[in-house]
């Protein structure tokens, strides 16, 4: 009885090993342009947009999309214990400050973008919504 026990929960523990494997398979992610049109679908729901407005912000968020934080980041190796930062050289130091500048006079366009096509209460509630994420992340 013991042995048949056994048998049936090893075959149980391959089966849900096996469809886990399979799930994670068949996960995709979206590619960049579908990512874009969805970004561009969230805030025209949410902000209420007209269809000329949705195909002007389309093409802001197409024109902004590679200068916005998706280049690849270098990372730290995880120690032991406690994860540290790593020290970084002089020449690293002044480079995160360009990129940071860099973003900063981006973000400052993208937003100088949205205020010609949204009108004052929508680009008031996306700055409210905005405001709203980074206090959270906080």
């Amino acid at each position: 009885m013991k042995k048949v026990i056994v048998i049936a929960l090893s075959a149980l523990v391959l089966c849900a090993g096996a469809n886990a494997q399979e799930h994670r398979q068949d996960h995709k992610h979206p590619d960049h342009a579908t990512m874009i049109q969805e970004r561009t679908d969230h805030m025209a729901e949410k902000y209420g947009l007209d269809e000329a407005q949705k195909t002007k912000l389309l093409e802001l968020n197409k024109e902004f999309s590679s200068k916005m934080g998706h280049g690849k980041m270098e990372h730290g190796k995880k120690g032991r214990g406690k994860m540290r930062r790593p020290e970084l050289s002089e020449s690293q130091k002044k480079e995160m400050e360009a990129r940071k500048q860099a973003m900063d006079a981006n973000r400052a366009a993208y937003e100088e973008g949205l205020k010609s096509i949204l009108t004052e209460e929508q680009f008031l509630s996306y700055k409210k919504d905005l405001e709203s994420r980074e206090h959270r992340r906080r």
